[in-house]
């Protein structure tokens, strides 16, 4: 995964960085909802904008590792005039709770690199990330690691793993920041949803119970 919009890069416990008020009310309702937050990984993509990513350990009543963007809602994204309250998300993704972090291997580093590019694609392309969006991996689509098939995304609600209330948050401003998680996808399931709608995708997701917990090797339901 290249991640050549990134100029540097630090990871630190949350407490060691400092956190500029837009993105405390992201954290602080990371935190109300998920748990603790641990680990913030800060990019910087330019001088005046840069990419938190925090990471919350599994705690008992959510047994999965949480990847959250805070950052991403400073910009404002060109929705349509009829989409007026998702102009501004951030991103997560979910990982079980055996997965091995390690800054130099790419089978466990590439869920925060994609989460990076997705963020780029809003910060600085101003490109709007939707509900139902579907990105590819690169040009490809290329899988994301040798040990999965798996080379892209469906942007979705976070169903099932929390509390409603986590879907959306009303920032001082008034502002409707939609927390959207990253759901890697396969290539078949891509062209089913080019070729029968996001819907046709959905309903067979649905139809296995899919979580948004990643799974490397799940089954692909478009074959």
């Amino acid at each position: 995964m290249k991640d050549e919009q990134e100029n540097l890069s630090v990871d630190k416990p949350i407490s060691d960085l400092d956190v500029v008020p837009p993105l405390e009310e992201v954290c602080k309702h990371v935190e109300d909802f998920i748990g603790p937050l641990g680990i913030m990984s800060r990019h910087q993509f330019a001088e005046s904008i840069h990419l938190d990513l925090l990471q919350i350990a599994p705690t008992e009543k959510h047994n999965f590792y949480s990847l959250v963007t805070a950052g991403m809602s400073t910009t404002t994204m060109p929705a349509p005039d009829d989409c007026w309250d998702a102009q501004y998300a951030e991103l997560i993704m979910c990982l079980p709770a055996d997965w091995q972090f390690t800054s130099d291997d790419q089978l466990s580093d590439w869920p925060h690199a994609w989460l990076r590019t997705l963020a780029w694609l809003a910060m600085q392309n101003e490109e709007w990330l939707c509900e139902g969006l579907i990105i590819p991996n690169e040009d490809g689509p290329n899988q994301f690691s040798p040990d999965t098939r798996l080379c892209g995304a469906v942007l979705l609600k976070p169903w099932a793993l929390f509390e409603p209330a986590f879907d959306t948050l009303i920032s001082e401003e008034g502002e409707t920041v939609n927390f959207l998680c990253a759901v890697p996808i396969y290539l078949e399931e891509m062209e089913l949803a080019a070729a029968y709608g996001i819907e046709a995708l959905i309903e067979r997701l649905d139809a296995i119970n899919l979580t948004p917990i990643l799974d490397l090797q799940r089954p692909n339901v478009a074959i």
